[in-house]
């Protein structure tokens, strides 16, 4: 559905956009989230896992980052991954104000063993899209989301 906002072509132009951008990523999402979730690890708990797996150890503030979530929420995951197992934590030994999350290896034959059918699976919901159509979205979706960062944005 469009905007029904009324204002000028640019603005309802945009805002389309988004709407649709928001929509998509939506169901992309959404079936990820269901799928993961019916292998018995929620979407956010997958990401930990599989930020640790590919970045290796890092601090929670770190994780954070990665996972675009605020420190508070980033705790909570933690503890709900922690208390399953998955991951453990560690005082930085040179900066004990950090704590460095650390993959178990439980958690990392968990993710090892999920990851590449989720890979398969965003494949596929990504296939309805020519190769040089992924490669296009994603260097547009870089070029919206960095708009901020290189003060763009009043």
């Amino acid at each position: 559905m469009p905007s029904l906002y009324d204002g000028t072509k640019a603005e309802v132009r945009a805002l389309n956009a988004l709407i649709t951008m928001s929509r998509a990523v939506n169901a992309v999402h959404g079936t990820l989230a269901a799928r993961r979730l019916a292998d018995g690890v929620p979407m956010a708990q997958f990401a930990v896992l599989e930020a640790l797996w590919h970045g290796g150890s890092m601090c929670q503030r770190d994780l954070a980052g990665k996972l675009l979530v605020s420190g508070a929420n980033v705790t909570q995951l933690v503890d709900a991954v922690e208390r399953k197992g998955w991951v453990t934590r560690e005082r930085d030994k040179r900066d004990r104000r950090y704590i460095i999350l650390h993959l178990t290896e439980k958690g990392r034959t968990l993710i090892a063993a999920q990851f590449p059918r989720h890979a398969r699976e965003v494949a596929e919901l990504f296939s309805v899209l020519t190769p040089t159509e992924q490669n296009t979205l994603r260097e547009l979706a870089k070029k919206v989301g960095k708009q901020e960062k290189k003060g763009k944005m009043k």
